[in-house]
């Protein structure tokens, strides 16, 4: 798989316990850079890709396998992981 990707802000975010709204103050940020992202696509490690643009950017142009979650519906989105120990990677402006 090639990865192309030029990430702004790309963040690893791992939510530990409680549903969304109640683990928004123990967040744990971490930068990730677009090669170890790519060794863990590659490597199949458990991940959760969300871009956060608008849905018409995502799907114009996304990482394979990420999901679209727009920045201002985080709050309310169904589509995260139940697992609150699944990392999350946001990210935008990712090309292939």
């Amino acid at each position: 798989m090639k990865l192309k990707v030029g990430f702004i802000g790309l963040v690893l975010l791992v939510l530990v316990g409680g549903n969304w709204s109640s683990v928004q103050a123990s967040w744990q940020w971490q930068t990730i850079t677009t090669e170890a992202l790519k060794y863990k696509l590659d490597a199949k490690e458990e991940i959760c890709l969300v871009n956060v643009l608008p849905s018409i950017v995502h799907d114009e142009r996304h990482i394979i396998g990420s999901i679209n979650i727009p920045i201002g519906k985080i709050d309310t989105s169904e589509k995260l992981p139940i697992d609150k120990n699944t990392p999350i990677v946001f990210y935008c402006m990712g090309v292939m």
